[in-house]
């Protein structure tokens, strides 16, 4: 009978899991325009800080010469950037949801000068949003800033 009752009164709140670095590392490799995925093995050590991949390694592993060796570094140091500034901000955005005691916070920019936020981050720029299930999956599927989000949440605590 009290679990009755209390299912009608505790509304349940849902909520988003943390994801592990490595699954961010994989979406990345998996939507690069260059197929990295024959080396991802590779890749995956080296971003882990398990082995090291420099250009020589590359010419080799890749069977490349040293120029696309170099655009190859390049671009796998980008997507490694992307992957831990996603998980951090995702990170950041969950521990204020699973708290319970941040209903709302402002989107604030972070931005460098050589970067510029995407539409529908603009949009949201220096407003007052909700910290749901729903904000966090709009920006999941809205978000298109490159190479990645330049943005932090300034929360609001309520202790009600």
């Amino acid at each position: 009978m009290f679990s009755k009752l209390k299912s009608v009164f505790i509304k349940k709140k849902e909520i988003v899991k943390f994801r592990y670095l490595d699954e961010y590392f994989m979406r990345e490799l998996k939507e690069s325009s260059f197929n990295l995925l024959e080396n991802e093995y590779l890749i995956l050590r080296h971003w882990k800080h398990e082995e090291k991949l420099d250009l020589e390694k590359i010419c080799t592993e890749f069977s490349v010469g040293m120029d696309e060796a170099k655009f190859i570094f390049s671009l796998i140091s980008e997507m490694y950037y992307k992957a831990a500034c996603e998980k951090a901000w995702d990170d950041a955005y969950l521990k204020m949801y699973n708290t319970g005691l941040v209903k709302e916070a402002t989107l604030i920019s972070a931005q460098d000068s050589g970067h510029k936020h995407c539409f529908f981050c603009s949009e949201k720029m220096n407003k007052k949003l909700p910290i749901t299930t729903e904000t966090y999956l709009a920006f999941q599927t809205e978000c298109r800033c490159k190479p990645y989000k330049k943005s932090f949440f300034k929360p609001f605590i309520s202790f009600k």
